[in-house]
């Protein structure tokens, strides 16, 4: 487990996403300083979250892949606007199992993942 200071602090140097991408895009970290140090979460979660949303969404200048980060109740809450590819990536599910996997050994709560509207949405508890 990691404090989320520690992981934002990783996914922040992560984020040359943002250099790579330009103005195509954009991490939002919506998280009060309070919990930063008081909640924990596996390591590299928000990675495997962010490189999931950057490899089945789409991403120009005009429309931006907008990821936010925050919290809401227990949870650690990622989501992102649903902008699917023309042509979708091949995808094995792998990251997202295994992150549903490892909270199951550390927690009884359970990540949710799943659309929401227009955002696919992920919750992940806080510990």
């Amino acid at each position: 487990m990691v404090t989320l200071r520690t992981e934002l602090e990783f996914i922040k140097s992560y984020a040359l996403l943002k250099i790579r991408f330009e103005n195509k895009f954009n991490l939002q970290l919506d998280l009060d300083e309070s919990v930063l140090d008081t909640c924990k979460i596996a390591p590299l979660t928000l990675q495997l979250l962010v490189e999931n949303a950057v490899k089945h969404n789409r991403m120009s200048a005009q429309e931006p892949l907008l990821v936010r980060v925050y919290k809401e109740n227990d949870y650690l809450v990622v989501q992102n606007r649903l902008q699917r590819r023309a042509s979708p990536e091949t995808s094995t599910g792998t990251g997202l199992d295994n992150i549903i996997n490892r909270y199951a050994l550390l927690t009884d709560k359970p990540v949710w993942a799943g659309e929401q509207g227009d955002l696919f949405v992920v919750r992940v508890p806080l510990i």
